[in-house]
């Protein structure tokens, strides 16, 4: 008795096969994103520990004393930033000229690889320079706002660091939220806006009249980035993780993040804000 050989699969063999490969795709792939998300995490982790140790080591330098802040929505502009700010420009970062570059000599170690809008370079006289997506603790410098007896020349001046009580529980550098405000499209991270002007100014209540507070990433889901939260840079040296409901200033409303305290470095408990 002759017997044919079967030339192929079946039509319900091969959906079948389809399918279970559907299926393991499906549960492979969230694995993956996740893998990949974590090693951007740890690599963002990477570059603010580089850049608070490069602040240390600035600050060893200059007497104790930290770099002023980046002031990019004001006209007053110093060669100590930490950072260049074009003054008025959205987006207008200039990491190259900065007063810590000398320090890191690494622009890369500036932008969160994890990060849209930031990573984009700003042109200014011809020249592409490196933004930023982490940005200066604004608690950090001396301001018109928070000292408003000092002299004009010392507005914006980096404070010493032996003027931090607490400083493995004091954020020194945070990232910074840059996804667009409802019908913006580009603006000052002060305004949580597409970039930062690498000073994250924090009040102390959310309907302050000196400026609205900063917003790190995170807040609007688990894809933005680093899994619904943001690394911060300490003044001990230390980098790391935390989730948006901790590390934002002001949350629901009015309800500060659970480390509000951190961005204040004059207080007389480690987790009190003054």
């Amino acid at each position: 008795m002759n017997t044919r050989k079967r030339a192929g699969f079946t039509l319900i063999e091969l959906l079948t096969v389809i399918a279970i490969i559907a299926i393991l795709a499906g549960i492979l792939f969230p694995v993956f994103a996740k893998a990949r998300e974590k090693a951007l995490t740890t690599q963002c982790t990477s570059n603010m520990k580089q850049l608070v140790t490069a602040l240390l080591m600035y600050a060893g330098d200059y007497d104790q004393r930290l770099p002023s802040g980046g002031n990019g929505y004001s006209t007053n502009s110093r060669g100590s930033d930490w950072v260049r700010c074009n003054p008025g420009v959205a987006g207008g970062i200039m990491v190259e000229l900065g007063s810590l570059f000398p320090y890191t000599k690494n622009a890369q170690a500036y932008v969160c690889p994890n990060a849209n809008e930031i990573a984009e370079p700003y042109v200014f006289n011809g020249q592409n320079y490196t933004r930023s997506s982490y940005t200066f603790n604004g608690q950090l410098v001396y301001n018109p706002v928070a000292d408003p007896g000092m002299a004009q020349a010392k507005y914006w001046t980096g404070k010493r660091l032996n003027r931090i009580v607490f400083p493995a529980a004091t954020f020194m550098l945070i990232e910074e939220n840059d996804a667009p405000l409802a019908g913006q499209t580009t603006c000052f991270g002060w305004q949580a806006g597409q970039f930062n002007d690498g000073l994250f100014w924090v009040s102390k209540t959310p309907t302050s009249s000196d400026s609205p507070p900063g917003s790190p990433p995170g807040q609007k889901s688990d894809s933005e980035r680093h899994g619904n939260g943001a690394i911060a840079g300490y003044c001990d040296g230390h980098a790391k993780w935390h989730h948006f409901d901790d590390i934002a200033p002001f949350t629901q409303g009015s309800t500060n993040g659970k480390l509000y305290a951190y961005y204040w470095p004059q207080r007389t408990q480690v987790d009190v804000a003054p």
